[in-house]
C-alpha cells in the first residue's frame, strides 16, 4: 500500500499516514486529478526511500569489503590485485554516491568482482 507521510486537505485539516489510493483521497475531497497527482507524488516517494535505503545497504558492503583492502595497503603488505580491486571499489563507492535518486527507473553500477 502506498502511503501519504502528511496531508492537507481543503478544510486545512492535517493527516498522517493517509493511503494515497485515489478513490481514497476522492473520497476525502479531493478531485479526481489532485488524488491521480498526490498518487504519483507518494510512489515516487515510497521509490525514493527504497533508493536510499539500497544505497545504504551498497554503501555498507563495500565498506566491509574495502577495510581490509586498506589495511594491507597501510600495512605494506598488500599484493598487486589487492591494490586494484580497492581501486575498483572505490570507484564504485564514488559512483553510488553520485547517483540520482530521483528517477524512478535507477541503474545501479556493478560491483566489482
Amino acid at each position: 500500500m502506498i502511503i501519504l507521510n502528511k496531508l492537507t486537505d481543503k478544510n486545512g485539516y492535517e493527516y498522517v499516514n493517509v493511503p494515497a489510493e485515489p478513490h481514497q483521497l476522492i473520497s476525502m475531497g479531493f478531485s479526481v486529478q489532485e488524488a491521480q497527482e498526490l498518487y504519483q507524488q507518494a510512489v515516487v516517494e515510497q521509490k525514493n526511500k527504497v533508493n536510499h535505503r539500497q544505497r545504504y545497504y551498497l554503501l555498507e558492503q563495500a565498506a566491509t569489503i574495502m577495510a581490509p583492502l586498506q589495511d594491507a595497503i597501510d600495512l605494506g603488505i598488500a599484493t598487486d590485485d589487492e591494490i586494484t580491486m580497492l581501486t575498483a571499489w572505490k570507484k564504485y563507492r564514488v559512483a553510488l554516491n553520485r547517483m540520482d535518486f530521483t528517477a524512478l527507473n535507477i541503474e545501479w553500477p556493478e560491483q566489482p568482482k
